[in-house]
């Protein structure tokens, strides 16, 4: 499955139409990517992405507050857009 980039307007689309979360498409609160007790939550991130990459792929997006695997909003306003890596 191909890489999708979601922008602040695509997510408050699927917000809109109510997009569910499904084999591809996963939210993730931002308590994610917060710092509990000290522990380093790339673990935690690790773990996600690579359920992803075991599988057939997919897109995860933090900051999302989801209900019943529907997205009711975003809780954080920061969209993070993947830049191509520079080349020497």
């Amino acid at each position: 499955m191909p890489l999708l980039v979601y922008d602040k307007n695509s997510i408050n689309e699927l917000i809109e139409n109510k997009g569910r979360e499904n084999l591809y498409l996963d939210f993730k609160s931002e308590r994610a990517l917060e710092k509990r007790n000290n522990i380093d939550l790339s673990l935690d991130i690790s773990k996600d992405v690579a359920s992803f990459a075991n599988s057939d792929g997919g897109n995860i997006i933090y900051g999302i507050k989801e209900k019943n695997h529907i997205p009711m909003e975003i809780a954080r306003a920061r969209v993070m857009t993947p830049r191509p890596r520079a080349t020497p």
